[in-house]
């Protein structure tokens, strides 16, 4: 592991076990897409069904496709971390 100087202290160049930059903008794409596409979906279906609520389907639909889009990133981003130490181990 090699080390960086700063200001007369080292410390260690590798990636901090916490969420990278990388990492969180993943999971904010997979959320707020999957929570657009949701909103658009839902607000198809409420302009179908009763306009004047059309509104409340949009956000109704979108909130756990947000939700859903938020586990999914999130998911993607711990299996990615797991094959990365895997790799790093071997």
């Amino acid at each position: 592991m090699s080390q960086h100087v700063t200001s007369g202290t080292t410390r260690p160049t590798h990636p901090s076990p916490g969420f990278s930059r990388n990492d969180a903008r993943l999971v904010a794409i997979l959320s707020g897409g999957l929570g657009a596409l949701g909103a658009v979906v839902g607000l198809a279906v409420g302009l179908r069904t009763y306009t004047p609520t059309a509104w409340f389907a949009a956000l109704e639909v979108g909130a756990p496709a947000a939700w859903l889009g938020l586990m999914l990133g999130l998911t993607v981003v711990g299996v990615r971390r797991l094959a990365a130490r895997r790799r790093r181990a071997h």
